[in-house]
């Protein structure tokens, strides 16, 4: 079984705070959307998401991929995937 690709995805995410402001310093504040760098194994992707992982492993025989700590993210949401080189 091969190896996952490690991939670098850029991504614009929500952002929220939880303080008492006026509208106008919200405006002012929360204006720029986030974007954000995550770093991972790909687990799948089609037109709709892309679905990363944190780790990865193989079990003893190399025959079942299992993965940890996977994060979805909306294509709708993504500026750039990349994969990484090792």
């Amino acid at each position: 079984m091969k190896e996952p690709k490690l991939i670098m995805v850029e991504w614009y995410d929500a952002y929220s705070d939880d303080n008492w402001q006026s509208i106008t310093d919200a405006i002012i504040h929360n204006h720029e959307l986030m974007l954000v760098k995550t770093v991972g194994y790909i687990v799948s992707k089609n037109k709709e998401r892309v679905v990363i992982s944190h780790t990865t492993a193989f079990n003893s025989t190399r025959t079942n991929r299992i993965v940890c700590g996977c994060l979805q993210i909306p294509m709708k949401s993504v500026k750039l995937i990349k994969e990484i080189r090792l």
